[in-house]
């Protein structure tokens, strides 16, 4: 029998470039992300004080305060009106620690975005690129409360490396050549910032483990090797000390618990503490797994919570390694 499959491959592809040309229009002279005219004239990322994104019952809002980014869920139009149904009032604003270099990628994709093409000025056909009131609305905010950028971005355009946008107050909408659509979610807990702590292993002075099994330390002297602090004093393999720091000196969650405040009902199983050469400590709290899992813990003299896989909570040795 005679495979046609290779033909109906080609046949496929013939068609996609099809799709692509027509609405793509190569012929067409390009406003391109170097060339004069951009979407957001004088963006600087700089100015924007807060960002708002929502889509349907999704909704998250950020602001700067200083140095650093919050975030916290945002309540959108649409979820306002089924708790009102519902009877229930909307939640209250939980700020969080959120990842300010995801941010900054974020806001960059507007500095310098060409204007791109206009492919419809038709606000029927806004459901055609997703830029009506089911796309993911954006808006930048400035210290004066003013928005910079307000638009609505669809879905991506034909080659993925594009996407439809829309300025809330036009019609028009345009095809820009970013793939802003991946940037921006509207949900808290994917902007939350998920590390833990940060430290170079030479960092660290001194580790401690403690649990139902008993508790352990090991500290770095004067002269640079480890020795056992807890439960008895005695001398501890370097290789082994050096390893251990490696993997505990970058603590990265995996996510975020829903229910955090059970956890004020619960004692810890393990609690984990480092100290730094220069004498400041950080306490991790760890419970046991959830129905998924996954291990929650609290940084002790902070209310955030995060999620741990087993691998993490398990990785960390009972006794003296």
């Amino acid at each position: 029998m005679k495979n046609y499959r290779p033909f109906i491959y080609l046949a496929v592809v013939i068609a996609l470039a099809f799709v692509v040309l027509l609405i793509e229009r190569p012929e067409t002279p390009r406003v391109n992300d170097v060339g004069q005219s951009t979407f957001s004239p004088g963006f600087d990322s700089a100015r924007v004080m807060r960002v708002e994104v929502s889509q349907l019952l999704d909704g998250a809002v950020l602001k700067r305060e200083g140095n650093r980014w919050l975030v916290s869920s945002y309540v959108t139009p649409l979820r306002k009106q089924l708790l009102k149904k519902e009877g229930k009032e909307p939640p209250p604003e939980r700020w969080y620690r959120a990842d300010s270099t995801r941010i900054a990628s974020a806001l960059g994709n507007f500095g310098g975005l060409g204007e791109g093409l206009v492919v419809s000025s038709n606000s029927e056909k806004r459901s055609l690129y997703q830029v009506e009131s089911t796309g993911l609305s954006v808006r930048l905010i400035g210290a004066d409360e003013k928005p910079i950028v307000d638009v609505i971005i669809g879905k991506n355009g034909p080659d993925l490396a594009s996407s439809y946008i829309r300025r809330a107050s036009e019609d028009a909408v345009y095809i820009v050549r970013r793939p802003i659509a991946g940037a921006f979610t509207p949900r808290a807990s994917d902007w939350r910032d998920r590390k833990v702590w940060l430290f170079e292993p030479k960092e660290l002075k001194s580790i401690k483990v403690e649990s139902p099994k008993g508790a352990w330390r090991i500290a770095r002297g004067e002269g640079g090797g480890w020795q056992v602090k807890e439960p008895t004093e005695g001398p501890q393999d370097d290789s082994k000390a050096l390893d251990a720091a490696r993997r505990l000196s970058v603590v990265n969650a995996t996510g975020f618990p829903e229910d955090a405040d059970a956890l004020s009902l619960l004692s810890p199983e393990i609690t984990l503490t480092i100290t730094d050469i220069v004498g400041k400590s950080f306490s991790l709290d760890i419970f046991g797994a959830t129905a998924d899992g996954r291990f929650p813990a609290r940084i002790k003299g902070d209310d955030e919570v995060f999620l741990f896989k087993k691998e993490f909570v398990e990785g960390i040795p009972l006794s003296a390694p």
